[in-house]
């Protein structure tokens, strides 16, 4: 019988996405196959009405969701937060703070449907968000939640419009939908395994997990290694974590399109040919291991440049602070041979489709992490056909299967002769292995996933 699910849109609301955002396009995609409604839950900051006779004018409620959320910085006010008094802004007496702790959630907790979606061309927006019949907007809910969470310890609770049978959650989130079943999706638990590479307030983010996994009515995670942190680390119990794994949302014209295109459009766009670079995909960070694969390439003496596609967050700079790295990123190599394409290419983000050409075109994926939750770029270079060098640790084994060439992460050596075997393949190698990546990816398939997720709902009482 078709229920209505609520997903949140908290990681697909950035313009830039992530693989947590593709993650959430395949949920609401598969809770559609499923027959059920899909309702989403956006956080856009919806202006409060001012009372007295002359009432300001308010833009359709569709604009103010889907606004983008850098215009939140700017402002035509006068009210900056230097502009607030100190005993509102300091932490302890802030009346915020005050009304939290004494229950009250600060931020608003009254869901208002978007009906006037009519106003906004939505092409963009289905396309970043996946399927949904429906939306609902808490004003500034997800920032609002985190706020009451770390103030009281409790979730904010919110009603909808509509009873919700099933809130899945695509990201543990300090939120709880009365009169439904919460399923809080935990990915990983890499602030607590790398705790030295992140900058998550750990005292916070641990308080959080722990809750999710204490109050929800179901845990759901990417793979069995990320199963089994959550079960030692947290404490939790093993018959309420649930492995629904992923799969891609690989458009079906892209994984039709011939080598051919593929090639010229690489070519027009970033002059590289078909099979001629590598490729590393995911933030510029030490998690990534960017910078060991960076040294690891420059030695192998390949004929093939390293691409790296991915932005440079907050420890970029430590990554990459040895000068003999940042020497070869975006220069031409050291022998006075201007003329030739840099070792190393950076391109801080590409459009999704782009990404997928460059996946698609690489000779390998290079995905030398040194830890995941699951890994969804190798996931995604198998179903493209594309070979994968990837680590042998955490998930990214459980993912590719037999089908990835393994090197020790913290071995740059390791990686140089990975680096140096794929160099020297014949084009018939190269097949090989993209076949035998497909194959492996058949285990990641969208009918596969969806049987998960139909059985996870099933257990719950809402199939």
């Amino acid at each position: 019988m078709p229920k209505r699910v609520l997903v949140d849109t908290f990681c697909t609301a950035s313009p830039e996405g992530t693989g947590i955002a593709s993650f959430a396009r395949v949920l609401t995609r598969t809770v559609h196959a499923l027959d059920h409604t899909v309702t989403l839950l956006t956080g856009g900051r919806q202006r409060r009405r001012h009372g007295g006779s002359a009432k300001k004018p308010m833009p359709p409620r569709a604009v103010l969701a889907f606004d983008h959320p850098g215009s939140e910085k700017s402002s035509v006010g006068t009210m900056t937060r230097e502009g607030v008094p100190w005993w509102v802004r300091n932490p302890i007496f802030s009346a915020r703070t005050l009304a939290m702790k004494l229950g009250y959630s600060v931020g608003g907790t009254t869901p208002v449907k978007i009906d006037d979606t009519d106003v906004v061309e939505m092409k963009v927006m289905r396309d970043r968000l996946g399927h949904f019949d429906e939306l609902v907007n808490v004003n500034d809910v997800f920032r609002a939640s985190m706020r009451y969470f770390d103030a009281t310890g409790r979730m904010l609770e919110v009603t909808p419009p509509e009873p919700v049978a099933v809130a899945h959650f695509t990201w543990n989130l300090p939120i709880r939908v009365r009169g439904a079943k919460n399923i809080y999706t935990i990915h990983d638990l890499i602030p607590l395994r790398l705790p030295y590479y992140t900058l998550e307030n750990k005292d916070l983010y641990f308080r959080l997990v722990k809750h999710c996994v204490d109050t929800a009515d179901v845990i759901a995670t990417d793979s069995e290694s990320s199963r089994r942190d959550i079960v030692t680390i947290l404490g939790a119990d093993e018959s309420r974590v649930v492995n629904t794994g992923l799969a891609t949302d690989i458009p079906d014209a892209v994984l039709a399109r011939p080598p051919a295109t593929t090639e010229a459009l690489l070519q027009t766009f970033l002059g590289l040919g078909l099979r001629g670079y590598f490729l590393m995909v995911g933030s510029i960070e030490p998690r990534k291991n960017t910078a060991r694969a960076i040294e690891a390439h420059i030695a192998s003496a390949s004929p093939y440049p390293l691409v790296i596609c991915g932005p440079r967050g907050a420890l970029s700079a430590e990554e990459l602070r040895h000068g003999h790295v940042l020497h070869h990123i975006g220069n031409p190599v050291p022998d006075g041979r201007a003329n030739l394409q840099p070792r190393v290419m950076v391109l801080d983000y590409v459009p999704r489709d782009m990404l997928l050409t460059l996946i698609q075109g690489a000779r390998a994926l290079v995905f030398p992490s040194l830890y995941e939750g699951f890994g969804l770029p190798a996931l995604e270079a198998m179903a493209l056909g594309t070979p994968v060098i990837a680590s042998q640790t955490s998930a990214l084994p459980e993912v590719c299967g037999d089908a990835a060439v393994y090197i020790d992460p913290y071995d740059g050596a390791s990686l140089c002769e990975a680096v140096r075997t794929v160099s020297r393949w014949r084009e018939d190698e190269i097949a090989a292995a993209g076949h035998a990546g497909r194959a492996q990816a058949e285990r990641f398939s969208a009918a596969r996933y969806r049987a998960k997720v139909a059985a996870l709902y099933g257990s719950l009482g809402c199939a």
